[in-house]
């Protein structure tokens, strides 16, 4: 997953714009950054909110601050078209089919869908912050 992103954000940035066909192959082309179209989906909603962080913090409040911060990046180097796509509702599993859809019929180029994932409950430590206790992840064989 973070090689395909490097890789469209390396292809992003000599403006190379790639269709995928059918027969799992794809057609690119060149393209100007001021006419490169790139979509940046905050996933999940206010109202399916994802997992909590280690500080209580919301996965969509955590996604709605990076896709800003990404569409800002994208804007100062010069990609003319880059919107974000703010999903509402309670279900937001079931739209990502229509997240997709919907980047495909603003025609973009790039589609990023930001989200930050989470671990199993039988992993967690408890950890105090603010006098309210919070559960955390750490795995310091990865460290």
């Amino acid at each position: 997953m973070a090689c395909r992103l490097a890789i469209a954000f390396a292809a992003a940035t000599i403006g190379m714009s790639c269709i995928a066909t059918t027969d799992a192959s794809a057609t690119c082309k060149f393209k100007a950054k001021k006419d490169f179209i790139v979509i940046v989906d905050v996933g999940h909603s206010d109202k399916d909110s994802g997992q909590i962080s280690a500080r209580g913090v919301k996965e969509y409040d955590l996604n709605l601050k990076l896709a800003r911060r990404v569409l800002e990046e994208l804007v100062n180097t010069g990609f003319g078209s880059a919107q974000m796509i703010v999903t509402s509702g309670p279900n937001t599993h079931e739209s990502r089919l229509q997240r997709s859809k919907r980047a495909n019929d603003l025609r973009a180029d790039l589609f990023i869908s930001v989200h930050h994932d989470g671990v199993k409950n039988e992993t967690l430590m408890p950890w105090q912050y603010n006098g309210k206790t919070h559960w955390f992840y750490t795995n310091p064989q990865i460290e």
